[in-house]
């Protein structure tokens, strides 16, 4: 899930392959067998909220990694990132949605995950423009107390999560980056995309 340019993940270790546990993680969360057998009675929200805790549940696995703590501060495949910040901003996927859940929605007309990605990335160059800039400074910021610090914080991040969105109506707008509106679902989306892509 995360590129290292030094690569202490470019292996599989043991009990790090798909769909297996690690040390204080729960199993994984999606259950495609319940899906494929259920028909009708399977929500398509609930694959959604699955899909997200168990990306976020991988990429926890990744970031618990003694290798990760180990080069917390060295240079990751990601221009511009250590491996510290990069993990940060893997975690960063799960508190902005605490975040905005806690946000009053604006009003604007919702758009969909696709048309968030493109408004929001648009042409901006990946390493000189303020977006990027500001997505690596808040990376740096979230990253700067420590592997510890942050393995915590992403575990409560993903238990608090794991008991709140199944509670959640997630046709609701939520008022996201740049005042951008979007059903909640369709942000769980593409920050589905954010956890699989690093």
């Amino acid at each position: 899930p995360i590129s290292l340019r030094h690569n202490p993940m470019g292996h599989r270790p043991e009990g790090a392959g798909f769909g297996e546990g690690g040390p204080g993680v729960r199993k994984r969360h999606l259950r495609p067998e319940r899906y494929a057998t259920c028909g009708s009675q399977c929500s398509f929200h609930e694959v959604v909220i699955d899909a997200f805790l168990s990306a976020a549940e991988r990429a926890e696995m990744v970031v618990n990694r003694p290798e990760i703590a180990e080069r917390w501060n060295e240079p990751s495949a990601l221009d511009g990132h250590t491996i510290g910040s990069l993990a940060a901003h893997l975690a960063r996927s799960l508190f902005t949605v605490q975040r905005y859940l806690k946000a009053p929605a604006g009003s604007g007309a919702p758009t969909t995950a696709a048309g968030y990605l493109v408004t929001v990335l648009g042409d901006a160059d990946p390493m000189d423009s303020d977006l990027h800039r500001g997505v690596r400074e808040r990376a740096r910021d979230e990253a700067s107390a420590g592997h510890a610090d942050m393995c915590a914080r992403f575990a409560r991040a993903r238990h608090d999560l794991a008991e709140t969105l199944p509670a959640c109506d997630l046709t609701q707008p939520i008022t996201v980056l740049d005042g951008i509106v979007l059903p909640l679902e369709e942000y769980l989306r593409s920050r589905i995309v954010e956890l699989v892509v690093h």
